[in-house]
C-alpha cells in the first residue's frame, strides 16, 4: 500500500494537470491498468479504438480503420498487446511492404502505434518505406494522332479533342454544361 501510494505520487508529480485530465478522461490510464492481466490481442484492442472513438470519428475514418484491422499485419494481429516490440513491427512493416504502397503502410502504421500506445507499448522508430514517385507517362505525337483518328464520330470525340488539346482532366470535362 505504501509503495502504490509512493508511486502514484512520483507519478502525478511528473504529469502537469492538464495531461493527467487527458489521460484520466482518454481511457489511456485505464484501459493499461485494467488489461495487464488478461491477454488482449491487437485486433480485439483495434475493435476497442474504433469503438471508443465512435462519436468523434467520422464514418469514413472508422471505415478506414475497420479495414485497416481487416488487412494490415494479419501476423501481428492474434498477438497479445502486451508482447509485441519495436522488431515485431518493423518485421510487419517489411512484409506488407512487398504488398502495398508507402501511404497504406503509413497510416496502417499510424493507428498500429496509437492503439498500442493506449496499452504503454511504445513501438516509435520503426522505419518506414519512402514513398516512390512514378514516371508520369505522356502520349507521342503519333499516338495522339492514332487516338484522335480512332474517336473521329465517336460520342466520346469531344471530350478527347478537349482533353488532348485544351490539357483538361476528365473531371473538368464531365463537370461541363452543354
Amino acid at each position: 500500500s505504501f509503495l502504490l501510494h509512493l508511486h502514484l505520487f512520483f507519478f502525478f508529480k511528473q504529469k502537469t494537470a492538464y495531461e493527467i485530465g487527458v489521460r484520466l478522461v482518454g481511457s489511456e490510464m485505464c484501459i493499461r491498468d485494467r488489461d495487464k492481466e488478461q491477454k488482449v490481442t491487437v485486433d480485439e484492442a483495434i475493435s476497442r479504438y474504433i469503438q471508443a472513438g465512435e462519436g468523434a470519428l467520422s464514418p469514413t475514418t472508422i471505415r478506414g480503420y475497420e479495414t485497416m484491422r481487416k488487412h494490415r499485419f494479419p501476423g501481428l494481429m492474434s498477438r497479445d498487446v502486451h508482447t509485441i516490440t519495436r522488431l515485431d513491427v518493423q518485421r510487419a512493416v517489411s512484409d506488407e511492404a512487398k504488398k502495398v504502397s508507402a501511404k497504406t503502410i503509413k497510416n496502417a502504421y499510424g493507428l498500429l502505434t496509437a492503439v498500442l500506445k493506449d496499452y504503454g507499448v511504445d513501438v516509435s522508430g520503426v522505419k518506414l518505406p519512402q514513398r516512390v514517385k512514378r514516371q508520369k507517362q505522356y502520349l507521342t505525337v503519333e499516338e495522339v494522332v492514332k487516338l484522335i483518328d480512332c474517336a473521329v464520330g465517336d460520342p466520346c470525340e469531344l471530350p478527347i479533342v478537349m482533353a488532348v488539346w485544351l490539357g483538361m482532366r476528365r473531371s473538368e470535362i464531365c463537370g461541363l454544361y452543354w
